[in-house]
C-alpha cells in the first residue's frame, strides 16, 4: 500500500499537474503548412522565403535576423524559446529589439503553426527535443 502524501506534497503534485496543463502546446502540435502561409505573410520581409535571414527588410536592420535554415543554431533552440521570441519578440530572450512581438496578430496555435513551419526549413533536420 502507498503511504499518504503529506499536504506540501499533495500541493506539489497539483502544482506540477497545473504546470503541464497551463504550458503552452508543444509545437508537434502545430500544423507546418498553416505556419508556412503566416510565415510568408508575416516573417519572410525580414527573415526572407527560405528563413536564411535575407529578406528584403533585413539590408536595413542593424542585427541580422535569425537563419531558420542554420540547423546546428536552431535545432538547439527550444519550442517554448521560439514561442517566447515569436509571442513576446526579441527583448523577451535578451535579443533584438527588432524582432517584433507578434502576440497581438497571431492565436498561441498560429505561433505553434510558425514554429513547426521553420522547424522544417532547419539543415540538418531537426529531430525534436
Amino acid at each position: 500500500s502507498c503511504p499518504m502524501l503529506s499536504l506540501t506534497e499533495r500541493g506539489l503534485v497539483i502544482l506540477a499537474v497545473l504546470a503541464l496543463l497551463a504550458a503552452p502546446a508543444p509545437a508537434a502540435q502545430g500544423d507546418p503548412k498553416a505556419g508556412r502561409e503566416l510565415y510568408n505573410k508575416w516573417c519572410v520581409s525580414c527573415h526572407g522565403v527560405g528563413g536564411k535571414g535575407d529578406g528584403p527588410a533585413a539590408a536595413n536592420l542593424p542585427v541580422k535576423p535569425g537563419n531558420h535554415a542554420d540547423g546546428t543554431r536552431m535545432n538547439a533552440l527550444t519550442d517554448t524559446y521560439l514561442f517566447t521570441i515569436i509571442k513576446q519578440g526579441g527583448q523577451a530572450v535578451q535579443k533584438s529589439q527588432m524582432m517584433p512581438p507578434w502576440g497581438t496578430q497571431l492565436k498561441d496555435q498560429q505561433i505553434w503553426d510558425v514554429i513547426a513551419y521553420v522547424r522544417s526549413l532547419a539543415v540538418p533536420p531537426y529531430g525534436g527535443r
